[in-house]
């Protein structure tokens, strides 16, 4: 039997929750049936009307080799022979609590562990996400409860009044509070907002919420390389071996004075101050700021006095470099430039203009990254691939085509394709170096069509689903669903989709799902800059992500991969890379074969161009789809088999002509009637002279019609007004299956 202390006698508990008719009363004897129940099998038991000492063995991280697991027998023995004792739970690997203690204690002030908390919220642009938790008072404090990493090692106390819990760092105790002599309650409420609601029951912890990883960087002690958000140990030296010598700049010379204000402070919070100063004069110095290095030597001084001085308020000797370290690895690359622009100017931006007053995503009025000698005189490194030959990391667009030109087979291809890392196309040229997170949201095709399109691609790969399922980094995430693209819904939920799963792609179809209703589909100045808010607000929350939105542009434009096909859809203004394609010939619906020609395109590396053969098998009426497994021919397009000359469309009835202006004056809002005319005329095959003919009728009928619109123009924006054509009230005619190519 383990060692267990005695009693100190029978506990005092008011009102002990009930939980569907179960009253948990604080004993191991009864409560442990009910815990067991909810998933946890790690359950203790703790003297009653104490917070230790737990049994030996089951807690801790005992020599680098675990603690041990609480069997169904040694649990049964425990509720027989420690029955009056008081139950605590022991977390797995993985699982992390964050206990808030926000009341008053000595030098801490009530509230101060919400407010810490908080600023690890700002720090971190991360809010803490509502989940399970334990709780006896009212003030907010309590156990919160998340699922992480399993395999890294956390910090303990990370700002005042907050520790973690951890599977090797204490327990939960989940009885009477030896405190209050409150029984502890099961609810759901997040560190920052406190309980927000009661459960009826122990919550199950794959109902807690997952802890996202901006926020687990921060209560992490070493990751082990776990976390993806942390610069690697290498990266880190690098950077702390490099800190450029001279005197102290003026950002390093401010930020080393609040730290020798806080470290002669008695506020309870010096460790944490500490340790967020330490985080900023390591980036300044990989930000190559000179002088952090000396502050850095002045404050490791100072520790080293306090030791001799009070070494109960002091650390050990080896907790400054480890300070050191922790803050290397969380150095962010993406905000150096800004720090030397700051230190450059005193720690102010110059504004040059009275307008310049709206702050940038940077976090001030810096518009232009300058790249000094010692700068862009510095290597280049070679663009880095997702798929090679057809996509970069860190880049951002459109994957477009006409309608019906398979966009959604291949937005699946390539999101199996990466989260696999396994051939697009099955195909060599198509390689991909590294597996990686991918976050795939569709608005349309239905839930079932797309689940099954992407099972019968996985299969065409040979891809184990199995193996995918059990992958703890959770590489391919889909969500369904449409809100308009600008709109706090949409953003709201794409935000908690982003934090939880750190994607490293972000696919999107397709933009008519998620297109405002009070923003016209013609107006390109419109269109295009919410397409390319979309592409920052998703960039600026997971850095160096690849995100594709997907969109169509007119099955009457011309068989090419100009960029007109897209600028005329308010996409190539806002892209860094796009995808486009068409369809060589007529496709074979009946049998599943299709001839595309598809490019991929960038503005980072070139581009590539193909002739991709889809074989889908055959179309089953009855199930409404292709069956049949999925194969590719795949081969580039060369001079020899590439198209001679720029088709062009053949509209072969008035109808269709007419309809075809409407369509134009759409999509061409900047255009003059002579432009249009001329651009209508190379075009297709008919003259400037027949096509005047058609306006002339088109105007008549009501299908397009002349207004006096107000819109900024030119590189200052000035506001101007213009005669310019849109679409009238006349029906659209459009014989789609009768158009055909020369």
């Amino acid at each position: 039997m383990t060692s267990l202390a005695d009693t100190d006698g029978p506990r005092q508990s008011a009102d002990p929750p009930r939980y569907n008719g179960h009253v948990l009363d604080g004993t191991y004897r009864n409560d442990v049936p009910v815990l067991r129940n909810a998933g946890f099998t790690n359950i203790i038991p703790i003297p009653a009307g104490r917070k230790t000492p737990p049994p030996t063995g089951y807690t801790g991280n005992k020599d680098g080799n675990g603690h041990l697991d609480v069997s169904t027998e040694q649990s049964a023995e425990w509720q027989r022979t420690h029955g009056d004792y008081g139950p605590a739970i022991v977390l797995q690997d993985g699982q992390q609590g964050v206990d808030v203690d926000n009341y008053a204690k000595g030098d801490r002030l009530a509230g101060a562990a919400v407010e810490g908390l908080r600023e690890i919220e700002e720090r971190t642009g991360c809010e803490y996400p509502v989940t399970a938790a334990i709780y006896h008072r009212d003030d907010g404090s309590a156990k919160y409860l998340y699922n992480g990493t399993p395999g890294v090692e956390l910090r303990g106390v990370i700002c005042p009044g907050v520790e973690t819990v951890s599977w090797d760092y204490r327990y939960l105790h989940v009885g009477i509070n030896p405190d209050t002599g409150k029984p502890q309650r099961w609810g759901w409420g997040s560190p920052t907002t406190g309980i927000t609601a009661e459960a009826d029951g122990p919550i199950p912890a794959e109902q807690w919420a997952t802890l996202p990883e901006a926020l687990e960087a921060e209560h992490v002690a070493e990751d082990h390389g776990k976390l993806a958000s942390l610069v690697s140990d290498e990266q880190a030296r690098t950077w702390l071996q490099a800190m450029p010598e001279g005197p102290m700049s003026h950002l390093v010379r401010e930020r080393l004075m609040h730290a020798l204000t806080d470290l002669s402070g008695r506020n309870g919070s010096r460790h944490d101050r500490t340790r967020q100063h330490v985080r900023q004069l390591v980036e300044y110095g990989a930000a190559r700021l000179p002088g952090a290095e000396t502050a850095l030597a002045v404050i490791d001084g100072e520790l080293s006095e306090l030791r001799k001085s009070d070494p109960s308020r002091a650390s050990d000797d080896g907790e400054f470099d480890r300070l050191v370290s922790w803050a290397a690895k969380r150095c962010r690359p993406d905000v150096f430039h800004a720090l030397r622009c700051l230190n450059r100017n005193g720690g102010r931006v110059r504004i040059t203009r009275e307008e310049a007053d709206e702050p940038t995503s940077a976090g001030g009025n810096i518009i232009f990254k300058v790249f000094e000698p010692s700068e862009w005189t510095q290597a280049v490194a070679p663009p880095e691939f997702v798929i090679r030959k057809a996509l970069t990391a860190d880049t951002f667009g459109v994957n477009a085509g006409p309608k019906k030109s398979l966009k959604t087979h291949d937005n699946g291809a390539m999101a199996l394709s990466i989260a696999t890392a396994t051939n697009l196309y099955r195909c060599e040229a198509f390689s991909v170096p590294k597996a990686r997170k991918v976050l795939y949201i569709v608005g349309e095709g239905g839930e079932a069509p797309v689940r099954r399109t992407l099972l019968r691609l996985a299969r065409a790969y040979g891809i184990d689903l199995n193996e995918l399922v059990r992958d703890p980094n959770t590489p391919l995430v889909l969500a369904f669903g449409a809100a308009p693209i600008d709109g706090p819904a949409f953003r709201s939920s794409v935000l908690t989709l982003l934090d939880r799963y750190q994607p490293d792609v972000v696919l999107i179809e397709s933009f008519y799902n998620f297109h405002p209703a009070d923003v016209q589909p013609g107006n390109l100045y419109e269109r295009g800059q919410l397409i390319d808010d979309y592409h920052k607000f998703i960039r600026a929350e997971c850095e160096g992500a690849t995100s594709l939105l997907t969109d169509h542009y007119r099955s009457t434009s011309a068989k090419t991969h100009d960029l007109d096909n897209i600028s005329m859809a308010g996409q190539a203004e806002n892209a860094d890379s796009w995808i486009t394609r068409y369809h060589r010939s007529a496709g074979d619906v009946p049998n599943g074969d299709f001839y595309l020609q598809t490019a991929f395109s960038s503005r980072q590396w070139g581009g590539t161009e193909w002739h991709v053969d889809w074989h889908l098998g055959a179309f089953d009426h009855d199930l409404g789809a292709h069956v049949g497994e999925i194969h590719w021919d795949v081969r580039p397009a060369t001079a020899s088999n590439a198209d001679k000359q720029k088709p062009r469309v053949i509209l072969e009835t008035n109808e269709d002509r007419l309809a075809y202006i409407r369509d134009f004056v759409r999509d061409h809002p900047k255009m003059t009637k002579s432009e249009c005319l001329e651009a209508l005329r190379a075009a297709t095959a008919l003259s400037k002279a027949t096509w005047s003919g058609v306006w002339a009728e088109a105007q008549e009928r009501g299908l397009i019609t002349q207004v006096r619109m107000t819109r900024p123009e030119g590189a200052d924006g000035k506001t101007v007004t213009r005669q310019v054509w849109i679409p009238g009230d006349g029906a659209k005619t459009l014989e789609k299956d009768r158009q055909t190519w020369s």
